[in-house]
């Protein structure tokens, strides 16, 4: 059972299961944004001009590059799986970027830098709001999300024995 909408003036289009699945995509994509920071900080190495540079961009896109910058410090295999799942994850990037921004409206969405565009543009005139995704749709990009963070905690911990923490593990992966 969903709560009420009925202390909300306005009056959102998407439907409850719909909500609850943009729920999913926003809370995995947390856990995937939450396990990318322990990377970058282990393997730019804590307190580095590296680690500082990842903490103080707010472009995922730049942390990303970032991330594949700093990926050639693993060793083989480790390095191609996550230069792969980075592909994965800007993939993912885009399908949850259509979920959670797109109500917004506004110009077309520009991907050559870092600037806002569109998202906090509610003054101009933009087209109608259209919903294509129906709860499937986004439950999918949902598991999607979550089997990409499952992807990379299994590189991160691979080979790994006993308790350990995920900077160790990350680490003990870097080249020599």
């Amino acid at each position: 059972m969903f709560p009420k909408r009925d202390a909300f003036r306005f009056q959102v289009l998407p439907s409850d299961r719909q909500l609850w699945a943009i729920g999913m995509v926003t809370v995995t994509w947390s856990h995937l944004e939450g396990l990318l920071q322990v990377c970058a900080q282990s393997l730019a190495g804590e307190g580095s001009e590296d680690a500082r540079l990842y903490e103080a961009t707010r472009s995922f896109k730049l942390r990303l590059e970032i991330l594949e910058r700093l990926s050639s410090r693993l060793r083989q295999p480790y390095r191609s799986s996550l230069e792969h799942l980075l592909v994965d994850i800007r993939n993912a990037q885009q399908q949850r970027d259509r979920i959670v921004h797109s109500s917004w409206g506004g110009d077309a969405v520009r991907t050559d830098g870092p600037q806002a565009t569109g998202a906090f543009n509610h003054f101009k005139p933009h087209p109608a709001f259209e919903w294509t995704l129906d709860f499937g749709g986004i439950k999918a990009v949902a598991v999607r999300i979550d089997a990409i963070t499952r992807q990379l905690f299994e590189l991160i911990i691979d080979g790994t024995t006993g308790p350990t923490l995920l900077s160790d593990a990350l680490k003990a992966k870097m080249a020599k």
